[in-house]
């Protein structure tokens, strides 16, 4: 039983819960929400960009300071064990998934702000 621990939610049922399977899991379920929003972030600062310059960095910026709610919710939820997995997939996805769009879109947002090459 090295490694593993019996989830305080899923005593009734009688299920282990492996502690590294689950931390795995969320960690694969964020990169793909981080793969979502690089992909997304980059049409999204496209097509911002085609249509009005100054709105796309104003909207990557506000993706990264909306990016800290999800995480900040998980750090604070204070929920153990596996029915809590669910959810820390889903806000793990979010945050990856809006922390993600300044990725593709920072070359071209320090141009239109003009910053120039040389930051």
């Amino acid at each position: 039983m090295r490694g593993r621990f019996r989830a305080p939610g899923a005593g009734h049922r009688g299920r282990d819960v492996n502690a590294v399977l689950a931390g795995a899991q969320v960690v694969m379920v964020a990169g793909g929400g981080g793969a979502v929003g690089v992909l997304g972030g980059g049409f999204l600062g496209q097509r911002l960009h085609a249509l009005w310059r100054p709105a796309m960095p104003v909207v990557t910026g506000a993706c990264v300071v909306a990016a800290s709610w999800p995480v900040w919710a998980i750090i604070n939820s204070g929920a153990r064990g596996s029915g809590a997995l669910p959810g820390f997939m889903a806000l793990g996805f979010l945050g990856a998934m809006l922390a993600s769009p300044p990725g593709p879109n920072a070359r071209r947002a320090r141009y239109t702000l003009n910053l120039g090459p040389w930051i």
